[in-house]
């Protein structure tokens, strides 16, 4: 469980949508130290406002969280499927990325099944698919006791976030649907410019039972997924450092926020640099919160960069950033 990440801000585990978003969901109570040094607890009926901040709406924020008692769920057995390609085995670029976009019009079911014969029988038309487009490929379908031996023998090895930058957007399920084609191509046109992708699925759309409403970017309630572009860091040009990242500001995302319906970014993997971060990782959430801000913190103790109240953007002149604080900063 990751308590900054997957309580303060938001969550983007395997595990989000089997109770809704399981860990911000969770948390009550919760007990926090404010600005003033005054120890208060945050319950969905004790200062309610500052609970549903704290869930999902941002950490660094509000006050110094002291301690919270999370929700335990039961453990469940996990299902797998494992199918790769290669563009070897693809025989061409045009089937490679033939199979990428039949593959994402299939997410949105494959979110949903609990058991290897469901998914097995779901990916039924899709193997078809690869077999008319003569695409070979290596397949398996597994059952874990729990979902950490399904995490530990099934993902590829952790890369360290540190060697990217990186930029993000949740892309709702219904383009997924409807647009298969259209982010198709973005994604092409990103790993022909070098730019590692990396796609989360994911449905949020479930609401834990007996949880009060937490403040959560609404847009994961819509997302099919979480599409991440990362560019390895170049430590011998930093020109090209600096072109990279103008790219995915100016570029990558932006071909993403196209696509509609609007969405939002999850913002521990989200473009740092985004000229509008607080729609895009607060949504419709961004005037509340920043009034509960206020509320909490008046005098802005609690200041961090892409945090309620502030506004700043990226001196490509000087390489500097530049932040100010702004007590009523709105969208």
């Amino acid at each position: 469980m990751k308590v900054g990440a997957g309580i303060l801000g938001e969550e983007t585990s395997a595990l989000a949508h089997s109770s809704g978003l399981v860990v911000v969901s969770g948390n009550c109570p919760t007990d926090v130290i404010t600005a003033s040094g005054k120890a208060v607890t945050a319950t969905p009926d004790i200062n309610s406002d500052l609970y549903w901040a704290l869930a999902g709406g941002g950490g660094g924020t509000y006050g110094i969280v002291t301690s919270v008692t999370v929700r335990v769920y039961p453990g469940a057995s996990t299902s797998t499927a494992s199918l790769n390609y290669t563009l070897e085995l693809a025989g061409s670029s045009g089937a490679f990325w033939a199979g990428i976009e039949m593959f994402q019009t299939h997410l949105t079911t494959l979110n949903d099944v609990v058991s290897p014969s469901q998914l097995d029988e779901l990916l039924l038309p899709f193997r078809a698919k690869l077999e008319t487009l003569g695409i070979e490929y290596t397949y398996a379908v597994n059952q874990f006791p729990t979902y950490l031996e399904a995490l530990d023998l099934t993902n590829p090895p952790r890369i360290s976030a540190g060697l990217f930058q990186q930029g993000g957007w949740l892309i709702p399920r219904a383009v997924l649907d409807t647009q298969s084609r259209n982010l198709t191509n973005i994604f092409r046109q990103w790993a022909h410019d070098g730019v590692l992708v990396a796609v989360f699925a994911t449905n949020a759309s479930r609401k834990a039972n007996g949880i009060a409403i937490n403040a959560v970017i609404p847009a994961w309630r819509t997302a099919g997924i979480n599409a991440q572009s990362l560019v390895f860091y170049s430590d011998a040009d930093e020109a090209i450092h600096v072109e990279n990242r103008r790219r995915i500001r100016d570029e990558y995302i932006p071909a993403l926020q196209r696509l509609p319906p609007e969405s939002g970014a999850y913002m521990n993997g989200a473009n740092w640099q985004h000229p509008n971060f607080q729609r895009a990782f607060y949504g419709e959430n961004y005037a509340r919160l920043l009034m509960i801000k206020h509320k909490y913190d008046p005098d802005g103790f609690f200041m961090l960069r892409l945090r309620l109240g502030v506004r700043g953007g990226w001196n490509e002149g000087t390489g500097d950033c530049v932040w100010r604080i702004e007590r009523w900063a709105s969208i």
